[in-house]
């Protein structure tokens, strides 16, 4: 019961002191490893997850964790820490065991050890799930290959002690040999650190199981009982020393390489090692006194051995050996703690593009717990004393780790942090002024990336950072330099060449757009926002299969691309999908409520569709979220125009030319009232604005040429619409408009060819203006129907549907003659229109020329023998002539069909028969 409550204590605090960083963002190594890195998105692909994103396997079972993270919370980065602190809790109730099961061995016969065994043991796990050295380990979550290589390497351990220790017979004691060799795999295949794991397994049987022997002795006695352990190490060693580091010595050992870890130092394997005994040193002063901790030193290679503070550290280095290893009689576990250091340290001399980082101490850090809970209690007799040190020393570090947290929290703490104690080192300040530019802090990204430049000049990804600040202060001269440079430096960097197609595309430059993102996606063929920016050039071409293709793969890469659902709706939207369109702006905005420019276009689309109170919640959103996003602004003056709710629009669109003086669309729209309002000179005005912003605005020309011919200006109008052609040449309202005019100006056949020209490049003209009369005319809105009936005859002359229509509102005005003049052309362009008869049956009725009327109606007939009110319209002719049972014949089959008769007709009809 009581180690019960002892884990939980250990968890609890574990858990607090890490409390403050389950939120804390991605960082660093994060984005390459998990937020980009599209091999751990399928659980199930096992082969591309073991061939992941590095050169070697060595890594597969922490991708492995990574894609179960993934698939539980995506790129919620909590359940991610939760994981990391989950194996650090882990960790250091194995550190606790490990410790516990080192004093019970036979090589521990201090006395006092062994009465303090379960305080000694739980003590080191406090220090490990405490000290400050272990947040990059535990906080940084990619730094999961640390921690979670070390919570193998301890199972490891563990198990082995376990089933080597006397009282473990039989089954118990294979399935700890075997238990622990599975933990060594998994080690292994976790981090490149566990390859100690065989020495320090020798280092534990010579000190704690075969005290006293001698290693010839040793041997001998493993030939006898033991040999099979010993071959499975060697053989692990042999099989996995190669594939942890695809093991080249001529590559690994004495190959040159840059150093990450100061700027300009190039590794040889002589320097390196030289200067891993100064990294050893500052390991060894972070363990006593975990102060100035840093996610990225700027660690200057050695050049030779007796430099000074090479040669220094060299000596405390040695003299720690040494005195670790003298004491070995008179503390065997402070002793065995300083071996650990030493052989935890080893897999440092293969030399690493970063010759520190402070993860590496995570499994470095077990032998200091070791060492440092055992001398308390050797040194440290009045218990009081003893627990209120530990007590102090706990509540320090965790207070330390508490603070360290802080530093994790964001990537702009992080560099920040790095840049006040690296100076100059380039890396740093790169990463912040990254940062500051997803901030949207360009000045800020300026000056750090012109101080990386300053302290490396051939830092290619601060070219980029700096054309990305240039590019957003419209300094695209200088952007554009600054991409190519950071090309130039490195060939394959896909962010620059993404960023010149970005450039290209808004510059209208489409084939060297598409060229660039291309470009992007040879060297990163997961690239996200490349496909995304290519899908938008196809969506420009109209190749919406295309464009649907690279959207739909950039969701696949990242399901939480914001701007890939928001490009698919606007493709859905281009193809008169709106339904899907609204489905993707949905997604879009379930992600990011305060995307404004999906909020308007969903308005847009609301507005479309005819739903007004939507269109207008969604604009109205847009502005709760930005009070100056002139669009919807725009966007609701629209609205109320389309309402006829002219002083509002008018409010709205004043509203949106003050925030924005170049907005040319208001100045037309809002010109386009005050046309309509007669204000022509508050429209002239608002037109030439529009043209005095942007000359080669077609549409402002357009306006205004319209206005130019209410004035009677026909030169004016007839050089508006001209120069708004030549933007648009097959514009169908500017080609009609002039077409107009030249007919109104007696130039026929200039008008024919505008309006011939209207019908074949844009039928869609013709059917929009028919559809709208159609429904003008159900609204008995007549000289507007009138009007835009003529408008589609005008455009196509053989147009039988319009001329019919415009007759029927001719004849419900008593304008007979005009009405006939209507049907005699439809039936003339088709005369197959049985409603054209019958309509021109119905004027000559009511003329009272009914055997004209009987011609056209029985005609009509004949062309549509179930033509119901035909056969009423007939009736009407024959009961007028007195032939009352041809009139009852034709008014049954009139009802047989479906139209519904006046039983009073129908009696009429039968008196007159009777009589």
């Amino acid at each position: 019961m009581k180690k019960v409550i002892l884990v939980i204590i250990l968890s609890f605090i574990g858990i607090a002191i890490y409390s403050n960083s389950l939120n804390s963002a991605f960082q660093f190594d994060d984005t390459p490893f998990i937020v980009e890195n599209v091999t751990i998105r399928d659980l199930g692909d096992i082969g591309a997850i073991w061939k992941g994103v590095l050169p070697q396997n060595s890594r597969f079972v922490a991708f492995y964790s990574f894609a179960l993270n993934y698939y539980f919370h995506k790129l919620d980065v909590f359940g991610y820490h939760v994981t990391n602190l989950a194996i650090h809790i882990i960790s250091s109730l194995l550190v606790w065991w490990f410790v516990s099961l080192l004093i019970s061995s036979p090589g521990v016969k201090d006395e006092k050890l062994v009465k303090y065994s379960q305080s000694i043991s739980f003590v080191a796990g406090l220090l490990f799930v405490c000290h400050p050295v272990e947040t990059q380990a535990v906080v940084y979550i990619t730094q999961r290959f640390a921690s979670m290589a070390t919570m193998f390497y301890l199972l490891a351990v563990c198990l082995y002690l376990h089933a080597r220790s006397l009282s473990t017979k039989g089954f118990s004691r294979f399935a700890g040999f075997f238990g622990s060799g599975i933990a060594a795999l998994l080690g292994m295949f976790t981090k490149e650190v566990t390859i100690t794991i065989p020495l320090m397994l020798i280092i534990i049987e010579l000190m704690f199981l075969n005290p006293g022997k001698k290693f010839s002795d040793f041997l001998e006695g493993f030939k006898k009982g033991n040999m099979w352990i010993f071959i499975v190490i060697i053989l692990l060693s042999i099989f996995i020393i190669p594939q942890q580091f695809e093991f080249s010595v001529k590559d690994q050992l004495f190959g040159e390489k840059v150093s990450n870890s100061h700027d300009g130092d190039i590794i040889t394997f002589g320097k390196y090692f030289i200067t891993q005994f100064r990294v050893a040193a500052t390991f060894i002063r972070l363990l006593f006194v975990p102060i100035n901790l840093n996610a990225d030193y700027d660690f200057p290679l050695s050049k030779n051995f007796f430099e000074v503070r090479a040669f220094l550290s060299f000596i405390a280095v040695l003299s720690v050996f040494i005195i670790g290893f003298l004491i070995r009689k008179k503390n065997i576990l402070v002793s065995f703690g300083t071996l650990w250091f030493f052989v935890a340290f080893l897999p440092n001399f293969v030399p690493r593009s970063d010759v520190i980082f402070e993860h590496k101490l995570y499994l470095i850090s077990v032998g200091f717990c070791i060492a440092a809970s055992s001398l308390l209690y050797k040194l440290i007799r009045d218990q009081k004393v003893r627990m209120f040190v530990v007590c102090f020393i706990v509540a320090l570090f965790s207070l330390m780790t508490y603070q360290r947290n802080r530093v994790w929290k964001n990537n702009l703490t992080l560099w920040l942090d790095v840049v006040a104690k690296s100076p100059n080192k380039a890396r740093g300040h790169n990463n912040l002024g990254a940062e500051y530019i997803r901030r949207g802090k360009y000045d800020l990204a300026l000056v750090e990336a012109n101080k990386t430049l300053e302290l490396n000049p051939g830092y290619y990804k601060a070219y980029y950072n700096r054309g990305i600040a240039f590019y957003n202060y419209r300094l695209y001269e200088k952007a554009i330099k600054d991409f190519k440079k950071s090309i130039e430096l490195n060939p394959t960097y896909h962010d620059a060449y993404n960023y010149l197609g970005i450039y290209y595309f808004n510059n209208g430059k489409i084939d060297l757009a598409l060229e660039n993102y291309n470009k992007a996606l040879e060297f990163n063929p997961n690239y996200v926002s490349a496909y995304n920016n290519r899908g938008m050039i196809y969506l420009n071409k109209r190749q919406f299969d295309t464009a649907l293709s690279d959207f739909n793969k950039a969701l696949s890469l990242d399901d939480k691309h914001i701007k890939a659902y928001y490009n698919r709706g606007n493709l859905y939207y281009a193809k008169g999908q709106y339904g899907k369109a609204i489905e993707e702006y949905n997604k879009v905005i379930d992600l990011d409520p305060g995307f404004v420019e999906v909020l308007n276009n969903r308005g847009i689309l609301y507005l479309n569709i005819g739903k007004e109170d939507m269109a207008l919640a969604d604009f109205k959103k847009a502005l709760s979220i930005n009070k100056d996003y002139e669009m919807a602004y725009y966007n609701i003056g629209d609205l109320y125009r389309r309402q006829k709710n002219y002083a509002l629009a008018y409010e709205y669109y004043n509203k949106t030319i003050s925030i924005n003086q170049a907005f040319l669309d208001a100045y037309n729209s809002r010109g386009e009232l005050y046309f309509q309002d007669k204000k022509y000179d508050l429209a002239l005005k608002d037109f030439n604005k529009a043209i005095s912003v942007d000359p080669g605005h077609g549409m402002a020309y357009f306006y205004r040429g319209n206005l130019n011919k209410v004035l009677n200006n026909y030169d004016q109008a007839l050089d508006d619409y001209d120069k708004a052609l030549e933007t648009s040449p097959n514009n169908p309202e500017v080609l009609y408009s002039r077409g107009e005019l030249y007919d109104l100006l007696g130039e026929s056949e200039k008008a024919r060819a505008d309006f011939d020209k209207v019908l074949n490049t844009s039928s869609v003209f013709v059917d929009t203006y028919y559809n709208q009369s159609i429904d003008l005319k159900r609204e008995n809105k007549d000289e507007l129907a009138i009007s835009g009936f003529s408008r589609v005859i005008n455009v196509d002359e053989k147009n039988a549907d319009a001329y019919n229509n415009r007759g029927n509102i001719y004849g419900k005005k008593g304008q007979y003659d005009l009405a006939l003049a209507d049907y005699n052309m439809a039936i003339k362009h088709d005369p197959n229109h049985a409603k054209a008869f019958n309509n021109r049956g119905t004027v000559y009725r009511v003329k009272e020329q009914y055997d004209l009327a009987l011609q056209d109606y029985n005609r009509a007939i004949e062309l549509d023998p179930a033509y119901a009110f035909c056969y009423l319209n007939r009736s009407l002719v024959y009961s007028s002539l007195g032939k009352y049972e041809s009139a009852l014949n034709d008014a049954n089959k009139s009802k047989m069909l479906g139209h519904g008769v006046d039983p009073s007709y129908t009696d009429h009809l039968k008196k007159n028969i009777k009589k």
